[in-house]
């Protein structure tokens, strides 16, 4: 009996653990600071939890007993977290914001919940382990002995919880019907340890509120927006919204990944049953790019190959295609996460007839990808965030952009989409992945744009060959095209030139990377 319940108590720790951000992402994102305070508070909670469990074990009275409702309270915990998250968060946050105006709060409020919620029940798990051992040395083990063999079953356990997590619980059982599984099991072993077994036909009864709508589906809906399909896959937390123009009919969804509020990863638009050329935001900006790829080339290519690293619902595709015309191109995407191309193709579809045009490669890393795509590429995208408003911090080294300098074509152009508070270049994460980019790319070959009413600015970077003067971009821009995307070019939206030669920021490297700090301040204090 001690063996099962020290692998359930290592089993229950971890699924906490995993499956505990995935119910604070709809809420406040899971961002890496996120996850650290998760890891930080459990760990701290084991640790208080260990040296209490090691008292009550000392005074060796009715230890059975005491095992039990320790396992009891530890399930009624399960209980309270897989409910009580969702209703805590929708309390405190408030509603109508956009991400800027609530990124310090997300901080606070994961805090909050993860001292609330997950604290308790490691806690009270974390007293097994010392009770166990107690047990072992009164039937004649050795301290060593018991303490060793105990603690490698209940990291079986714990690799146990790992794999269940991510593989069971997240894909097929869901999150809070998994952590009511666990519930039920802990509640199991504490009526075996009591010996109240006819008191386990009540169990089921715990899974009633399943039966209830989780408040998560709808956590920072942007305002007027209406939910059309929500899941959870092992790498986070997917939702699309619909928002419907009463006046024209016409329809736009976005893709938000562990994200709410006015953020999201793609964008899509149909007016009268079409689909709309024009995603809207940074992407229209893409759009630039042929313009940039061909300026004062001697031979138009025969085709123009595109790489776009974080392709989500392919929103980039159709400025691209657009501004492309009958110029034939390529486009290469990645995507780490299968179940966002899946949903996408579902809710977002692209026109039919650019399918020739497009592969889609998922289940893989954009950086680890980038190293095995052709050479000549005469664009690459990058538009990839790791969690709500962080770019992957390997995703904007220096040893990262000389990968894909490296990858393109001469004259072939990196594109890079940033949401940051930051509006000039100073010590913030505009500054920090611009030098980055400059260390490869060089100075008088970078521009930034700002995307007009938004936090976005995409910096363009050309290999060995000028950008075209913003004083030449009227004349080299089609009529008919999005006026947002016109105002990027206007000086007073840009920077490049000596004012990249004089920013004061370090260049990012793999080895020494200060970006998930800045990011969290920089998002924090704003």
């Amino acid at each position: 009996m001690t063996v099962w319940i020290a692998l359930l108590g290592g089993f229950s720790v971890l699924v906490i653990e995993i499956l505990g951000v995935h119910l604070l992402a709809p809420w406040f994102g899971s961002s890496t600071i996120i996850w650290s305070q998760q890891i930080a508070i459990i760990l701290l909670a084991m640790a208080v939890g260990a040296w209490f469990g090691g008292n009550v074990a000392r005074k060796q009275v009715d230890l059975h007993s005491k095992l039990s409702k320790v396992l009891a309270v530890a399930a009624a915990f399960f209980i309270l977290l897989a409910y009580g998250v969702d209703y805590f968060a929708a309390k405190i946050l408030p509603t109508h914001l956009s991400l800027d105006q609530v990124a310090g709060l997300f901080q606070i409020g994961s805090f909050a919940s993860a001292i609330i919620f997950f604290a308790p029940p490691v806690f009270f798990l974390s007293w097994v382990t010392p009770i166990l051992v107690e047990l072992r040395v009164a039937d004649g083990s050795s301290a060593g002995q018991a303490s060793g063999r105990l603690g490698a079953i209940a990291t079986a356990g714990s690799l146990a919880g790992i794999y269940f997590s991510t593989f069971i619980a997240i894909p097929i059982l869901g999150v809070r019907a998994s952590i009511i599984a666990v519930a039920i099991l802990l509640a199991i072993a504490s009526l075996m340890l009591s010996k109240r077994l006819r008191l386990a036909i009540g169990l089921p009864l715990l899974g009633l509120p399943l039966l209830l709508e989780s408040p998560s589906l709808y956590a920072n809906m942007p305002p007027s927006s209406t939910l059309v399909e929500s899941l959870h896959t092992p790498y986070q937390k997917l939702r699309v919204i619909e928002f419907v123009d009463t006046n024209d009919g016409s329809v736009e969804r976005w893709l938000q990944m562990n994200e709410g509020l006015d953020s999201y990863q793609s964008r899509w638009k149909s007016t009268a049953g079409e689909l709309s050329q024009w995603p809207g935001g940074y992407y229209d900006l893409f759009a630039l790019l042929p313009t940039y790829i061909e300026y004062q080339q001697a031979d138009v290519k025969p085709q123009h190959n595109y790489c776009i690293l974080g392709y989500g619902g392919g929103s980039a595709v159709m400025p691209i295609a657009t501004a492309e015309q009958n110029h034939p191109y390529k486009v290469v995407g990645i995507e780490i996460d299968p179940v966002v191309t899946q949903l996408a193709e579902k809710h977002m579809p692209l026109p039919q007839e650019l399918s020739a045009n497009i592969e889609v490669y998922s289940d893989v890393d954009a950086r680890a990808a980038l190293r095995f795509c052709d050479e000549e590429q005469d664009a690459i995208i990058v538009d990839a965030y790791s969690r709500q408003f962080e770019v992957p911090l390997h995703m904007a080294t220096k040893e990262f952009f000389e990968e894909t300098y490296g990858k393109l074509a001469d004259g072939g152009v990196l594109c890079f989409n940033l949401g940051t508070t930051g509006t000039e270049l100073a010590d913030n994460v505009l500054g920090y992945v611009t030098a980055s980019i400059v260390a490869s790319f060089g100075s008088e070959y970078v521009r930034l744009q700002h995307v007009a009413r938004s936090r976005n600015w995409i910096i363009f970077a050309r290999k060995a060959k000028q950008l075209p003067p913003l004083s030449e971009m009227a004349s080299l821009l089609p009529s008919g095209w999005p006026i947002e995307l016109g105002a990027s070019c206007l000086p007073a939206e840009c920077i490049e030139g000596a004012a990249l030669k004089l920013n004061p920021t370090p260049a990012l490297s793999d080895d020494k990377n200060s970006l998930m700090a800045n990011q969290f301040f920089e998002w924090a204090k704003d």
